[in-house]
């Protein structure tokens, strides 16, 4: 039933802190928990992609069915969001946010055009609560950063020391109006582990600064799993990523220069001991990915709470 998806739709912004509008209920629109469920496992990651993906929903089915929520008073408009009636403070907060979120776009401008020019990046994206709408006085930019497939950890150590040196890189209580460096993806990767639903979310939140070409083959390779929780995000997306997907990345000057420094087997063999180093160092933390093709710092905890909650069942111990 439409009106029920819409309404776990909802939940599950809400469970981010996010009154959505209803363009983004009709784009994020969820598919049936009940058709995913047999290719869940425990611990709520997808393991197979063989259920058939959900039709597209049109967004005018969407509107028709929100004004028989609302009527219903299930569902309240408030500010052009729809929230649950129980959560109608969060509208006005996303509408306060966006005071805060306007101005870190200026700072998103002058700042991330340097990440162009550091050796092994090819694309920068921001992701978080800036792409979630979710700003606040108090919060950092999220960065999620696609590098050569070869270097992750020497892009990681590279770009870390630009942002220290602009004084601009988040550090324990130095949160606000930093960037939090905080997802690195080795090349346009197949994602093969943790496909679950919040993860999903980042990725198809993402909002490309540069290297949108790259963002777009890292999309399309992941389509199948990622178009069986958000099928209308498929729909509307598909063919204006087919547009986008001829990615060519030529790095010169500076950049260029030094990645043929390392391109070699001692740069390889550099890459490899710093990135032992750095993962056994994050891995003394509680963090949903840390493996030697993507680093993502985001807390497993969160990320169990908050899906614990959608599917209304607890992860297996």
């Amino acid at each position: 039933m439409l009106e029920l998806r819409i309404l776990k739709t909802i939940q599950f912004f809400h469970l981010q802190d996010i009154a959505p509008t209803a363009f983004e209920i009709y784009k994020y629109l969820l598919t049936r928990t009940e058709d995913l469920a047999s290719s869940l496992d425990e611990d709520f990651n997808l393991i197979s992609t063989n259920a058939p993906p959900a039709s597209h929903v049109p967004f005018g089915a969407i509107l028709q069915a929100l004004i028989r929520l609302t009527a219903e008073k299930k569902v309240a408009c408030v500010f052009g969001t729809y929230v649950l009636p129980e959560h109608a403070s969060l509208a006005p907060a996303r509408i306060s946010g966006y005071v805060y979120g306007i101005a870190r776009e200026r700072r998103i401008r002058r700042f991330l055009r340097w990440l162009r020019f550091v050796p092994f990046i090819r694309a920068v994206s921001v992701g978080g609560s800036q792409a979630l709408g979710l700003q606040t006085e108090k919060s950092d930019i999220d960065l999620v950063i696609i590098t050569h497939s070869g270097f992750l950890w020497l892009a990681r150590i590279f770009s870390h020391i630009l942002f220290d040196g602009l004084l601009m890189c988040r550090h324990g209580q130095r949160i606000e109006n930093r960037f939090c460096l905080n997802h690195y993806i080795a090349g346009t990767k197949l994602i093969d582990e943790e496909r679950n639903l919040l993860r999903a979310f980042q990725y198809v939140r993402m909002r490309p600064v540069f290297g949108i070409k790259i963002f777009t083959e890292f999309l399309i390779k992941n389509q199948n799993w990622l178009r069986l929780y958000f099928p209308n995000w498929y729909h509307i997306s598909f063919k204006s990523l087919q547009a986008e997907s001829q990615a060519i990345h030529a790095p010169g000057g500076v950049q260029g220069l030094i990645e043929k420094i390392f391109d070699n087997p001692v740069g390889l063999y550099i890459e490899n001991m710093v990135g032992r180093w750095q993962l056994e160092r994050i891995k003394r933390g509680n963090f949903s990915v840390a493996e030697p093709s993507e680093l993502a710092l985001h807390s497993t905890d969160l990320k169990y709470a908050i899906l614990e909650t959608y599917y209304n069942r607890h992860k297996t111990p």
